[in-house]
């Protein structure tokens, strides 16, 4: 029997979700009220829908909409911003402490985009921060996150991890964040991404991010 796919493609729900967020003021706003006619509540939502409320917060307050809603909005895009604060906070030193030994990162993922394209962290909620080192890079960096206190989540021997993943997940109290050696799940030759990319900066921390085509490009192939 063949696996069942998620679908590839937003429901008409979550389209007005996302019209709600992107919009300009008069279309984001009659978006909102629909999804709440619809029987949408934020403080019901699933974890898809919740995901989106901060980026909705942030867009309705910017065009000047108030909404009986806002109160929850607002505390959600709080507590998204507050989380990611805390987890910036955790993960500069790794960044910093990799550079020190001569490995480049660049972050991929919902780091990039918050801090690349939202302008606002805050509106980009995300559970861990994912980087990316050089192939040859990944044993020293792994290393390096031990003896910083991180844990390794991962029961193979280093060599067949290197070998058969792309990478690995790492934790140290609340903070996860995963350790890429591979830019996609496929083997591919990810120096063209390096050549490709652009500085960023995290909590103070100085890394990489793929340009903005690579990017998209990312973004895709993640989604799927």
């Amino acid at each position: 029997m063949r696996p069942v796919l998620a679908r590839p493609y937003p429901d008409e729900r979550e389209l007005v979700l996302l019209q709600a967020a992107l919009a300009g003021p008069e279309q984001a706003g009659h978006a909102w009220q629909r999804w709440k006619q619809a029987g949408g509540a934020p403080e019901r939502a699933d974890a898809a829908t919740a995901r989106l409320l901060p980026l909705i917060c942030r867009n309705l307050a910017a065009r000047g909409l108030e909404d009986a809603d806002m109160a929850v909005l607002r505390i959600a895009h709080r507590r998204s911003w507050s989380s990611n604060q805390r987890l910036f906070h955790a993960v500069a030193p790794v960044i910093q402490a990799l550079a020190e030994a001569g490995i480049e990162t660049m972050a991929l993922k919902g780091a990039a985009l918050a801090v690349g394209y939202y302008a606002d962290p805050g509106a980009r909620p995300m559970d861990d921060i994912d980087l990316l080192v050089r192939h040859p890079d990944g044993r020293p960096a792994i290393g390096l996150l031990r003896r910083l206190g991180w844990t390794v989540d991962s029961t193979l021997p280093l060599e067949a991890l290197l070998a058969t993943r792309h990478a690995v997940s790492c934790r140290s109290g609340e903070h996860e964040l995963d350790l890429h050696w591979r830019a996609l799940y496929q083997t591919s030759d990810d120096e063209r991404f390096w050549a490709r990319s652009v500085p960023a900066s995290i909590h103070g921390a100085r890394t990489r991010t793929l340009c903005p085509e690579d990017q998209l490009l990312h973004v895709c192939v993640h989604g799927v």
